[in-house]
C-alpha cells in the first residue's frame, strides 16, 4: 500500500494524513492537497505493476472529520438467517418501512465471464453501465452504490 512508502518524518506537520481511504492529504484549512512529491515509481516497477487499469482521483473533496455520520438502523440485525423464516423477516420490513418512510433504492453489481456492469434503481430512475472487463464483481457492487449517491445528490 502507498502508506508504506511514505516516511512519517517525510510529512509536513501541518499537513494530516488520513489511513481511513487511503492517502489523503489536507491543509490545515480543510482543503484537500493532492499528494505530490511521492516517489513511489521504483516500488511499482519492482512489483510490475500495471497502471492501466487504475482510475485517477482528484481526492476527497471533504476532509472525513467534516463529513456527517450516518444513521444506521441495525434493529433487524439480530436475527439469524438460518432461524428466521422468510416470511417473518417481510413482516418485520414491512413494519420498519411503516415506521421510517423512504424511498426505495435498489443498487447491484455483477460480473459474467468478461461483461461486467453496474445499476441503480429508484423510483423511475434506472442508471445502468458497463464497466472495464477487469473490474472485480466487488468492485461493480462498489460502483453501483457510488451510482445511487450520485443519484441522490443530483435530486435533492
Amino acid at each position: 500500500m502507498l502508506r508504506n512508502f511514505v516516511p512519517y518524518q517525510s510529512i509536513p506537520p501541518e499537513v494530516v494524513f488520513s489511513f481511513l481511504d487511503g492517502p489523503c492529504f489536507f491543509r490545515p484549512d480543510g482543503l484537500p492537497l493532492s499528494p505530490c512529491g511521492l516517489r513511489i515509481q521504483a516500488q511499482l516497477d519492482e512489483l510490475e505493476m500495471s497502471l492501466d487499469n487504475i482510475a485517477v482521483s482528484s481526492g476527497q473533496p471533504i476532509p472525513p472529520w467534516l463529513l456527517t455520520v450516518p444513521i444506521c438502523d441495525l434493529s433487524l440485525s439480530h436475527l439469524r438467517i438460518v432461524d428466521t423464516p422468510d416470511w417473518k423477516y417481510c413482516l418485520l420490513f414491512a413494519e420498519h418501512l411503516l415506521n421510517h418512510p423512504s424511498i426505495p433504492l435498489y443498487t447491484d453489481g455483477s460480473k459474467l465471464g468478461d461483461c461486467v456492469g453496474s445499476a441503480m434503481v429508484c423510483c423511475s430512475s434506472v442508471v445502468a453501465c458497463r464497466i472495464p472487463s477487469t473490474t472485480s464483481v466487488f468492485t461493480a457492487k462498489l460502483y453501483a452504490i457510488s451510482l445511487a449517491l450520485d443519484h441522490i445528490e443530483t435530486q435533492q
